[in-house]
């Protein structure tokens, strides 16, 4: 005799939800049967063989690979959609760059070190001779030098990113 059930106790035998044995339902995948009080059950013999012959490599009804396949899909596009979100709020709020413009920041950051080196040359060796013998006061004044030339193109930099 054939073993009928309800929708819900084939969900919990199959271990799928309720959703999808109404799914399946829908798609006429399923064996229904009188019992003997006149309700209609499920057939789960027979509608485990008519939904083999629908399976798929992995021994899983087609349809519900599909099912599977479709709620990664889902996931997947909400995660992407939610990181494009995310990126898009962090470059709006000035947390995001795109990678020409920091490179172009950067290439204008080290011209500019290397502009503000070549006019503090002059400057320097015009002083050096004074420091002869004087090793402490080279390394103050080359430090005072040095920290000038940092404060500054600091400054610009940030200028330069908009702070």
């Amino acid at each position: 005799m054939a073993q009928l059930v309800t929708r819900a106790e084939f969900a919990r035998l199959q271990g799928w939800s309720k959703a999808y044995i109404t799914k399946l339902s829908a798609q006429d995948k399923l064996v229904f049967v009188e019992d003997d009080d006149g309700v209609q059950k499920i057939d789960a013999e027979a509608t485990i063989r008519k939904m083999a012959k629908r399976a798929s490599p992995s021994g899983r009804p087609a349809e519900q690979v599909r099912d599977q396949e479709d709620q990664d899909d889902r996931r997947r596009q909400d995660f992407y959609k939610a990181e494009m979100m995310r990126l898009d709020l962090e470059e709006r709020t000035g947390r995001l760059f795109d990678a020409e413009q920091i490179t172009m920041v950067i290439a204008g950051a080290v011209a500019k070190f290397a502009t503000a080196l070549e006019r503090l040359k002059p400057e320097i060796a015009a002083e050096l001779p004074g420091f002869i013998g004087d090793d402490e006061g080279l390394e103050q004044f080359l430090t005072l030098k040095f920290g000038d030339l940092q404060d500054n193109l600091t400054r610009e930099f940030k200028q330069s990113m908009g702070n």
